[in-house]
C-alpha cells in the first residue's frame, strides 16, 4: 500500500461542503496522520475492501473507481477551475500534463467564457466597439 502519493509529495484538496459535512466530523479529535474510513480492524482499506464496502459493483454502471478522479477533473475544469488548480489538487507534476489529459472537455463552454472575456474587453459586435466603427464610417 501507498503511504505517499506517486510523486512522494503531500498535497493538499478542498472538500465541497457536502464531503466536508460528512469528514469533519469523522476526523474531529484524531491525529493527523490517522485513516479516515479505516477498515474494520483500523487498519487502510484495500482496493478490495473499500469497493465492497461501498457497494460499488451495486453503483459503478461498468465504470473503475479510478474513473472518478477523471470525473472530478473534468467537472472541475467545465466549471471554471483554472487548469493550475486542478493539476494541484491532481498532484500533477505539470499543467501540461493535466492539458493534454482534459483540457478537450473544457470545449465550448470554455471557448463561450473566453469570448465573453473577450468582447468585455474589446466590446461586442454591437456593443462599445460596434459604436466606435460606425462613427468613423460617418465621419468618410
Amino acid at each position: 500500500m501507498r503511504t505517499v502519493t506517486k510523486g512522494g509529495k503531500a498535497r493538499t484538496v478542498p472538500l465541497a461542503d457536502d464531503v466536508a459535512a460528512i469528514v469533519l466530523p469523522r476526523i474531529r479529535g484524531l491525529r493527523p496522520d490517522a485513516l479516515v474510513f479505516p477498515n474494520t480492524v483500523g487498519a487502510a482499506r484495500t482496493g478490495r475492501n473499500w469497493t465492497r464496502d461501498s457497494h460499488w459493483a451495486d453503483v459503478n454502471l461498468g465504470r473503475r473507481v479510478h474513473d472518478l478522479r477523471h470525473t472530478a477533473a473534468t467537472i472541475w475544469l467545465q466549471n471554471g477551475v483554472d487548469l493550475k488548480t486542478v493539476q494541484a489538487w491532481l498532484g500533477h507534476s505539470s499543467a501540461k500534463l493535466t492539458a493534454d489529459l482534459y483540457a478537450h472537455y473544457m470545449g465550448s463552454d470554455a471557448d463561450t467564457a473566453a469570448l465573453a472575456r473577450m468582447n468585455a474587453v474589446l466590446g461586442d459586435a454591437l456593443g462599445t466597439r460596434g459604436r466606435k466603427v460606425r462613427r468613423a464610417e460617418n465621419r468618410t
